[in-house]
């Protein structure tokens, strides 16, 4: 399920460019509030397979038009926001999610500026028709993390096998979710880099103790699967670390 989410600015004009932590924690903070139940299950448990969690949600990066980049900062110069929420459920959770975000109002930003925001319109989007093949556009960047000596070593898309990365995680997401469908063309799985992968670092709880940066890719590919993980891909994100803002694509005709 994918909600197209329009806000309008109340106060202030600047946001950090490093604001998808920010944002994250912003809907889990609104979950929260409707059902506390939900949020603990969701910030703990997730949905669990073996050592890895998975919450099954992902989200673009802010619509801002027009805007200026000034340092670290955005300027924001008009008075609208869209941003597009997808989450791994069944349409009939449309009403409950709806009546989490209407009529939020909300602080964005970090210590050096925010800016206040208001929820105007929710807009359930139709959705791509998932065929075997597929072709994506990183609204978001991709991130694939494996074990390094210290430090986890992000892939890149040039990596021999990234592809197997990315089906080897939507099939554990699957298997999570539990959710029925044809597995049977592994033979027919491929991946197909279509652009040049334009490498972002992010850093995740900026200002702190705790910060972490974390680097993904943005770039067009091609990728031929079962159409459960297709689905899967689409509205939980492709890769990993979705729920902080990772892996959410646009479908290309």
């Amino acid at each position: 399920m994918e909600f197209s989410i329009k806000m309008v600015r109340l106060k202030g004009r600047t946001l950090p460019l490093n604001y998808q932590y920010a944002l994250s924690s912003w809907i889990y903070k609104v979950i929260a509030k409707a059902d506390r139940q939900y949020a603990t299950w969701l910030h703990q448990e997730g949905h669990t397979l073996g050592s890895k969690k998975f919450k099954l949600f992902t989200f673009s990066r802010l619509m801002i038009h027009p805007y200026k980049i000034e340092g670290d900062r955005i300027l924001i110069m008009g008075e609208e926001i869209t941003l597009n929420v997808r989450f791994l459920v069944h349409k009939s959770m449309e009403k409950f999610i709806r009546g989490l975000f209407m009529p939020q109002l909300f602080t964005l930003g970090d210590w050096k500026s925010q800016v206040r925001l208001q929820v105007a319109e929710m807009t359930l989007q139709p959705g791509p028709l998932f065929m075997p093949t597929m072709r994506y556009q990183c609204v978001s960047p991709v991130c694939i993390a494996v074990n390094g000596d210290k430090y986890a070593a992000y892939l890149s898309p040039y990596t021999v096998g990234y592809g197997e990365y990315l089906f080897r995680n939507l099939c554990k997401k699957q298997m999570v979710e539990g959710m029925a469908g044809a597995m049977d063309n592994f033979d027919s799985f491929s991946f197909k880099l279509l652009s040049k992968p334009l490498s972002r670092l992010i850093t995740m709880k900026p200002g702190t103790s705790d910060a972490v940066k974390i680097r993904g890719y943005s770039f067009n590919f091609e990728m031929t699967l079962p159409t459960v993980l297709h689905k899967i891909g689409y509205y939980a994100g492709f890769g990993e670390k979705n729920s902080t803002g990772f892996g959410c694509v646009k479908a290309l005709s």
